[in-house]
């Protein structure tokens, strides 16, 4: 990813995926068009930023699902998840009140 910070106190959170390996950060009066293909040109050709850049893709591939997540606090009681909400609001097919 190449960040292009233009507000005080970017330039710290530009410069994450630079020190990651994972991007460059062009600084304030070296974003012109030139420095921006030469950027993406870096990011294109040097595989360093490609490995990088799938450390954390690996990683987040790696850890379970929300819904997995959501569902060990209800496993670790030995409750039961199959059972039917409580019915709420007006009776299956009764016309609302105006």
């Amino acid at each position: 990813m190449v960040v292009m910070p233009g507000m005080p106190g970017q330039a710290r959170q530009a410069a994450r995926p630079q020190a990651a390996g994972a991007g460059l950060a062009l600084p304030a009066g070296e974003q012109g068009p030139e420095s921006v293909i030469s950027a993406v040109g870096r990011l294109l050709t040097e595989p360093a930023f490609t490995a990088a850049a799938r450390r954390p893709r690996d990683e987040i591939a790696a850890m379970p699902s929300a819904t997995e997540v959501a569902a060990r606090p209800v496993a670790s009681t030995g409750a039961q998840t199959t059972r039917e909400a409580p019915a709420r609001g007006r009776p299956s097919g009764a016309a609302p009140t105006l």
